[in-house]
């Protein structure tokens, strides 16, 4: 009798061991957002991870330190990274990563530059 439930708990820890795999077979992104004029992180910018179709494959926004994590993006496929904030201009406009190796890319620092406009006076011209 007790060979049997041996026996049925090799055959069943076999099993799960063998399962862990097909539990993980998904990749996730984290890294910050900075404006690289002062080195400081940036919050609420909008993270969002698109597929080669252009189809969202997920989306976030970053937390107060800058920092964002997004899970559950398919293994084996080449994705784009686009991120925007009001005010700020993406450098580099986009980031492409491919997701066919890691299942854990991390420290991915996207750079957002301030995009104020700097105006210069207008001088009118009263000559008529």
């Amino acid at each position: 009798m007790r060979r049997v439930y041996f026996k049925f708990f090799f055959v069943a820890a076999i099993i799960a061991i063998s399962a862990i795999p097909s539990w993980s077979q998904t990749a996730r992104l984290q890294g910050k957002v900075l404006d690289p004029a002062q080195s400081a992180p940036i919050a609420g910018v909008d993270v969002t991870v698109v597929a080669k179709d252009g189809s969202v494959l997920r989306t976030t926004i970053t937390g107060p330190s800058g920092s964002y994590l997004i899970e559950g993006l398919p293994l084996g496929i080449q994705v784009t990274v686009k991120y925007r904030k009001e005010g700020y201009s993406p450098d580099p406009a986009s980031y492409d990563i491919s997701l066919s190796h890691e299942q854990t890319i991390q420290n991915v620092t996207l750079n957002l530059k301030s995009a104020r406009l700097s105006l210069a006076p207008v001088q009118e011209n009263h000559s008529m």
